[in-house]
């Protein structure tokens, strides 16, 4: 079952970065936001909790808002 688990985060972590690099969200807790609301197991999940990943996403979201 570990690969399944390490498959579904893949999956929302790439959603995560798709939403970001989309322009439409301002910050990565926009991002999160949206997702939790797609599937909100994720509001529960620690994988969000990691502050590099939250930087990513910020930053994918300034770049998207300036192209």
């Amino acid at each position: 079952m570990p690969t399944e688990s390490k498959t579904r985060r893949g999956g929302v972590l790439e959603q995560a970065r798709r939403l970001a690099k989309s322009g439409a969200y301002t910050s990565a807790d926009a991002v999160l936001g949206a997702l939790r609301e797609i599937d909100p197991s994720i509001a529960s999940s620690r994988w969000f909790s990691d502050f590099r990943f939250k930087a990513q996403l910020g930053i994918l979201c300034e770049l998207a808002r300036r192209a």
